[in-house]
């Protein structure tokens, strides 16, 4: 089956090809074979007490140094400087390995993003961070190296695409943590994350071009000889024009590698490799039986972008396009379309019928790697320093070509051998992501209800079309958590698991087909067991897939603060999400346990919903309220804490202020008391939800498709289509809209109320306090207008009034099919979990076959 795959077979130097059966390099090509893999896993489990090769950063010191304005004026962008060569040795390089990543099965769990919750007090603490990381960079590379050397994407996951022809990898803008003055030495650090968003043009040159043009770059004068000639040597090209076709926008080399056994003294048996000085002092190890374990390197393929993060930026900023200011912060942050990296290393012809079928992963452990290697460069600000190939840009906005890189690298900019340069090493190669249903229905008490997203059967090897899913949910959170660095200890309302359980009921009946879990709850404890994983094993896992995703948010300040940031552990687990999962589905959107959408009109479900809307919709965006509290679900609340006051002495008698959740309610029912009617209003978009289309939708970010296809067409696409094209551009409806609130679905938003927020309900909710003329409403309790389904033909400008028999404010609206529907068939499965501690898929088609 290997062999079959063994098609123009490239050499190491990644240019001309070898046909399979080729005589060049001595007649040998590189195969897989499953019993050689398993040898090579003794070999290394021998001397290094683990199967695979250690997850390795090397970090090169110092890196290129941040640019600065002398008088650091945030509107002035730093003239371009000359690039100078990198002439690091090997051994100039700091390295550091993480051997936590053993197996594909520890993926993307074990990749190093965070430090230790032990370190939390000393530095990113989530909110109100106060001490930079610049200061400590080198001891905290050993959890993490980017700020050790920035030019190092902070990746969260990687994996192969479903065909095998990419090996895909999703990072974040490192620079975008913290935004704080602070912060500015990390922020001036952190620069080169930015550069790694802005593509290069590269060319390969021969070795006798090297030396010509960089002899004091570092050359291999180890044992073997023939390293220079034997690998590929490249340069930064100064227009695109110059570069090789296949380099025009890239970022990274990426060297794919793999252990051969060789016989001491026996060659033939392996395709002869290139091995260096710095690899020969940890390899070949030598046994007993005389084996050598050898590193062979099959080829070497430069990074691709899904799209084009500078044109992007370009066309979403209007005037004023730069990737990234000298001093950062506010202006910078609000660009969080440059948060998400997904760049992709091409796969060689020769492994991607391995890989796509997963062959090349023998008992969980890879057997082929990859180097990721960044092309250094500063970055590039404002429109001064676009670098945008001809005929994307009007002539007449004067952008194309203002670049000059020849000032900015020159002619002779050859970058060092991947030995002398900082690179992520050894990066396992695992399985990809089967484009069909998950795994089928067996006990999900054992099975991949739980599941890592790599813990996979292989996948299928015919060429059948599969059957994609109409709409699928991504969903990150945790078993415990805190709001904006607090807990919420307030409240009854808190319980993820408890809100999971019926959010997965409620959405597995409304229509969904999978659910994609990131269980982000060892984020905030070294406690093992604490985890998502006994509320995902009690459904069917081929409706829930859980992802293990402890990678700490690293910074979760209000948009306001000072010291704003982002919440990166979500934004990664949206974008692994998307890439991982997009093209096995027609609909995606990124949901809270807190968000309901109630199908409407016509529709019992959302996938009959969806498969009414038309084609040329890409994104259906649902207006978000938050919903009150039912006060019929409601009980009081007694606690006289310091923080809270929730409990007053009356009449001798303790009198509670606040109110909680009642144990036996629904968080539906609780919440199903919309403070607005439908149609909700406009202010209501702002927070909005969207199911989208991903394979239109190239970057999501939770309320919005920050990047599109729509975005790509260029100056010349529009011209040779007839049409105008703008600077500017956002989409418009039909591709983007809203979706009809009365006729096709709208969204309950379910969010917390503490405790503490309901004080003094009686008073603020009493229609006396009401029609006193009081300048603001404080009632944060919902008493629902009777018969009211939310509110549906009634003007929005002359609400209805009235009061309970208490005297309470009438204020909220509830949906009938909610009640009628929706609650009777989730707390049947409830008690179908309560009895049984799982549901099945059978259990659901009962639920939903009941009339009701």
């Amino acid at each position: 089956e290997a062999k079959k795959s063994v098609r123009n077979h490239f050499r190491r130097d990644g240019r001309k090809p070898i046909e399979h059966g080729d005589t060049s390099n001595n007649g040998k090509v590189w195969t897989f074979n499953q019993n050689q893999a398993l040898q090579v896993q003794k070999l290394l489990e021998r001397q290094e007490n683990r199967k695979s090769l250690v997850l390795t950063a090397y970090v090169e010191t110092p890196p290129i140094a941040p640019r600065n304005n002398e008088n650091d004026v945030e509107s002035e962008y730093p003239p371009v400087r000359r690039l100078p060569l990198r002439t690091h040795t090997p051994s100039d390089l700091q390295r550091y390995t993480y051997p936590a990543l053993q197996t594909c099965n520890d993926l993307p769990r074990n990749f190093p993003t965070t430090h230790p919750n032990s370190l939390n007090a000393e530095t990113y603490v989530n909110v109100n961070n106060k001490k930079p990381i610049f200061p400590v960079r080198y001891d905290y590379a050993k959890y993490c190296p980017v700020d050790a050397d920035p030019f190092l994407p902070w990746i969260h996951d990687v994996f192969p695409n479903a065909e095998g022809t990419f090996i895909e990898f999703i990072a974040h803008n490192k620079r975008r943590c913290n935004g704080g003055r602070q912060f500015k030495e990390d922020k001036d650090n952190l620069q080169a994350q930015a550069s790694l968003m802005q593509p290069v043009p590269v060319k390969r040159v021969d070795n006798d071009l090297v030396e010509a043009l960089a002899p004091e770059l570092w050359q291999d004068e180890g044992k073997n000889t023939n390293t220079n000639q034997n690998v590929t040597r490249y340069k930064l090209a100064t227009s695109y024009e110059e570069a090789d076709d296949d380099a025009q926008l890239t970022r990274f080399i990426c060297r794919f590698h793999t252990q051969t056994i060789q016989s001491n003294g026996a060659d033939d048996e392996i395709l002869q490799s290139t091995i260096i000085a710095e690899t020969l002092s940890v390899y070949p190890y030598n046994y007993e039986n005389d084996e050598i374990l050898q590193p062979t390197i099959i080829a070497e393929t430069l990074s691709v972008y899904p799209y084009n993060y500078e044109y992007v930026n370009y066309r979403k900023k209007g005037r004023s396009p730069s990737m990234l200011t000298i001093k950062g912060g506010p202006h910078d942050n609000q660009a969080f379309w440059n948060a998400a990296l997904h760049f992709r290393c091409p796969v060689p012809p020769q492994l991607q019928t391995l890989i796509k079928n997963g062959h090349s992963v023998v008992e969980d452990v890879p057997s082929l790697y990859v180097d990721v290697v960044p092309i250094r460069t500063d970055p590039r600000f404002g429109t001064a320093n676009a670098f945008f190939k001809k005929g994307m840009l009007d002539p007449k906005e004067k952008v194309d070509g203002k670049f000059d890189a020849n000032k900015a690298w020159g002619e002779g900019n050859i970058m060092p051998l991947v030995e002398a340069s900082g690179r992520w090493a050894n990066i396992p190669i695992c399985r990809p992501h089967p484009q069909t249903n998950e795994a089928s229905d067996v006990d999900p008490g054992s099975n991949s209800g739980n599941n890592n997203a790599l813990e996979l059967p292989l996948p299928a090897t015919d060429d059948k079309p599969r059957e994609k899913h109409t709409a699928v949910a991504c969903l990150w959170a945790s078993s415990t958590y805190t709001v904006r660095g607090k807990n919420p200890a307030d409240s009854s309302d808190t319980s993820t698991n408890n809100r999971l359980k019926e959010w997965l009921l409620y959405n597995k009946m409304v229509g969904l087909d999978h659910v994609y879990i990131y269980d982000n709850s060892l984020a905030h404890t070294d406690d093992p067991t604490s985890s998502l994983k006994s509320v995902t094993d009690m459904f069917p896992p081929s409706f829930v897939t859980r992802i293990e995703w402890p990678s700490r948010v690293c910074n979760n300040n209000i948009p306001a603060h000072e010291n704003t940031g982002e919440r990166s552990s979500q934004y990664m687990a949206e974008a692994s999400c998307r890439v991982r999962y997009g093209n096995s589905t027609e609909w995606m959107i990124a949901f809270d346990t807190d968000e309901f959408l109630v199908p409407m009109g016509k529709f019992d479900s959302l996938k009959d919903m969806l498969g009414a809307v038309k084609d040329e919709t890409q994104i259906l965006s649902f207006k978000s309220t938050k919903a009150f509290v039912n006060s019929e679900f409601m009980e009081p609340y007694n606690d006289n804490s310091k923080e809270q006051h929730c409990t007053i002495e009356k009449g001798g008698k303790k009198e509670s202020l606040c109110l909680q959740k009642k144990a036996d309610a629904l968080y539906l029912e609780t919440y199903n008391c919309d403070r607005e009617a439908l149609p909700k209003p406009q202010w209501a978009e702002r927070a909005k939800k969207q199911l989208f289309r991903p394979q239109y939708v190239l970057n999501h970010y939770v309320h919005y498709s920050t990047a599109t296809k729509g975005f790509l067409e260029t100056w010349e696409d529009a011209k040779s289509k007839g049409r105008g094209w703008n600077q500017q551009f956002s989409e418009r409806k039909p591709v983007e809209r809203f979706a009809n609130d009365v006729k096709e679905a709208f969204m309950i938003h379910a969010k917390t109320t503490k405790a503490s927020d309901t004080k003094n309900w009686k008073k603020f909710c009493d229609a006396k306090y009401k029609n006193s003329g009081q300048p603001k409403d404080k009632c944060t309790v919902g008493f629902p207008y009777p018969h009211s389904d939310m509110g549906i033909g009634l003007n929005p400008k002359k609400p209805p009034v009235g009061e309970t028999e208490n005297g309470m404010n009438l204020n909220c609206y509830s949906s009938d099919r909610v009640t009628n529907i929706w609650i009777p068939r989730v707390k049947k499965g409830l008690d179908i979990l309560s009895r049984n501690n799982r549901i099945t898929v059978e259990d659901f088609s009962m639920i939903m076959s009941k009339s009701l």
